[in-house]
């Protein structure tokens, strides 16, 4: 039996992706700071932003031939008042974690003859999300470092392929961390409105099932993609953000949360 690994499947998009991992027949595993309660996986308790918990337990485990990396942070504040402390932990969590992911497994990978490692990513790390600036970052170097590392570990046979979703329906929302407006000044008011309609356009977005469906199309594909836009939407919004003007398209996004 295939072996799978999916880093921050407790819930959400990570979740989801274990469930479709197990119903295509791998034998998976979750590690995550709290246990997947869906049926057939094997979870091993671990937080990513620890050096080590992640290592070990994926040190723990058979070399598998699919990684999927979904553990993430999000945090709504003002650059001007953020505190080090939660953007260096954002950045453990939505970047370095994946960073140590594959640095664990890429040697038995090569070993065993290839595999597939998938991050989900963001559109975000394409049109940033206001008041969420470290976010969008974090999943920016996350597809650089996957262009990157993909010229090295081709040739063994092993993909790295961020999958870029929108706004999607899950408890993500709302685990959020939001600055207090009365903590932010003269951004209190802009905060406000631009979490809220984030809020809004995650509750009405995409299914996080769609997000497991290109995961597990990434999965199949001889060749895996760098990366992939989920969605009809995420795809043109994409496309815009190439071909139109940078100022063009900060003004519509500027809109689209601040109005």
């Amino acid at each position: 039996m295939a072996e799978a690994v999916v880093i921050g499947g407790s819930s959400g998009i990570g979740k989801t992706a274990v469930k479709a991992l197990c119903a295509a027949g791998y034998n998976v595993t979750n590690i995550s700071r709290t246990a997947c309660e869906a049926d057939g996986v094997n979870n091993i308790e671990a937080d990513v932003s620890k050096e080590g918990e992640l290592e070990n337990a994926l040190l723990s485990l058979p070399v598998p031939d699919v990684a999927v990396y979904s553990a993430g942070f999000s945090l709504a504040a003002p650059t001007e008042y953020v505190l080090q402390e939660d953007f260096r932990y954002l950045f453990e969590v939505n970047f370095f974690g994946f960073v140590r992911t594959v640095r664990s497994l890429v040697t038995g990978m090569r070993n065993n003859g290839g595999g597939r490692i998938i991050a989900v990513s963001s559109l975000g790390s394409v049109i940033p999300i206001i008041f969420d600036s470290f976010y969008s970052a974090s999943k920016a170097a996350l597809d650089m470092f996957i262009r990157g590392a993909n010229v090295e570990m081709n040739p063994y046979n092993i993909y790295l392929t961020s999958v870029r979703p929108g706004a999607t329906q899950t408890r993500f929302t709302f685990k959020r961390k939001v600055y207090p407006e009365e903590d932010v000044g003269v951004y209190g008011d802009k905060l406000h409105k631009a979490t809220v309609t984030l809020a809004d356009m995650e509750q009405r977005g995409m299914d996080p099932s769609d997000v497991a469906d290109c995961i597990m199309k990434v999965i199949a594909a001889k060749k895996p993609p760098m990366s992939r836009n989920v969605g009809f939407t995420n795809k043109s919004l994409s496309l815009a953000e190439k071909l139109l003007p940078e100022a063009f398209t900060d003004f519509l996004n500027k809109n689209l949360y601040l109005q």
